[in-house]
């Protein structure tokens, strides 16, 4: 909550789809702004481990089927 003369604003809350190297970025960049962070990503292993963890609370889908593995940067690889 930010008091000002004008009264008392809420803090923004702010879903980030994706936590790759631009997902971090716009967590730490909405964390510093103030905002209430959560994030969702498609890989499984990017799914609420180690430091993205403590940055932002992961949502849970259950209707979104395993990608991990397939397709990416370099898919041949």
């Amino acid at each position: 909550m930010l008091t000002t003369a004008a009264g008392t604003a809420r803090p923004a809350s702010v879903l980030i789809l994706g936590t790759g190297v631009a997902g971090l970025q716009a967590i730490g960049t909405a964390r510093r702004l103030g905002a209430v962070v959560s994030a969702y990503d498609v890989r499984p292993q990017d799914q609420g481990g180690g430091a993205i963890a403590r940055l932002a609370p992961f949502i849970e889908l259950t209707s979104v089927a395993d990608v991990g593995g397939r397709g990416g940067l370099r898919p041949g690889a």
